[in-house]
């Protein structure tokens, strides 16, 4: 029996485009049968605005003047705006892992072109054959530092045996 589980449009988009990770594995375990991925009607719209541009929502926040002057003068010693401060203190404190790297603009557009190169290929694929020749040419990144070898050789082995018990 499959654990049934909602999955983040990020966890989602990481793991369809690359190998290693947690993500890499949630996506393994879900082609795998391990997992089932149960959405709504909202998530599903929220995938699809995902997979067509970024997302974002927008908060409107009263602070006090001194707080406000106080980030404002943080987020110019760290060379960018006020909103990509606030949401960088925010992700941090959602969750300790969060980090800022910058990104050189040659890099995004590389980053952008490559998505939009696997979008294609994705909208072609119709067979699981197909799909498994996708997710296999995944880019591999470097894993969580949280995610031991063991861990991922567990996990890997858990979906490798699930695959070879699917019906042919």
């Amino acid at each position: 029996m499959s654990i049934r589980v909602v999955l983040d449009t990020n966890v989602i988009f990481e793991g369809l485009t690359k190998q290693t990770g947690a993500c890499g594995l949630i996506v393994g375990a879900w082609r795998a049968g391990l997992i089932m991925v149960c959405v709504t009607t909202t998530l599903l719209n929220e995938y699809e605005d995902r997979v067509g541009d970024s997302i974002m929502s927008e908060i409107v926040l009263q602070i006090p003047e001194t707080l406000y002057n106080q980030l404002y003068l943080l987020a110019r010693e760290e060379g960018v705006s006020l909103s990509q401060y606030v949401l960088y203190l925010l992700a941090h404190q959602a969750s300790s892992g969060y980090r800022i790297v910058r990104v050189a603009p040659a890099e995004i557009e590389k980053q952008r072109q490559a998505y939009q190169e696997l979008r294609e290929r994705w909208g072609a694929a119709a067979t699981d054959d197909e799909i498994d020749q996708l997710l296999a040419e995944r880019e591999i990144a470097e894993p969580e530092p949280e995610l031991t070898s063991e861990l991922v050789a567990k996990v890997q082995a858990l979906i490798d045996a699930a695959r070879k018990a699917e019906p042919a």
